[in-house]
């Protein structure tokens, strides 16, 4: 089975937006056979312990901005941390669900902007 472009587009499902009306779960969808393209989903563990390590790196600059003062290197940094927070929480998200528009924003705005 091709992959059909004719279908139209659906504004919003359940207050996000569809991109088209068959909509289902990854694992309900063979897309090696629907695109020609093998969707793999984000390293679980992987992301979850990055997550994890950066979380806490969060807390720990913040402790140490409240110690030390030092607000100009600080906040800069806190706001970097904070990105990569976002951005693993993002692909964490859009493990179970890769074609909601949501995650994929979040993963792909936070991540690059501090790079």
């Amino acid at each position: 089975m091709r992959f059909d472009h004719s279908r139209e587009a659906i504004p919003l499902h359940h207050g996000r937006l569809q991109l088209f009306h068959s909509y289902r779960p990854v694992h309900d969808i063979d897309l090696l056979s629907e695109t020609g393209f093998r969707a793999l989903p984000h390293n679980l563990s992987a992301n979850a312990v990055y997550l994890g390590i950066f979380s806490a790196l969060f807390v720990l600059q913040a402790i140490l901005v409240l110690m030390y003062k030092t607000w100009k290197f600080s906040v800069p940094m806190l706001c970097g941390i904070l990105l990569e927070i976002i951005g693993y929480a993002a692909r964490l998200w859009m493990r179970s669900e890769i074609f909601l528009p949501d995650p994929f924003i979040l993963y792909t705005v936070s991540i690059p902007v501090h790079s």
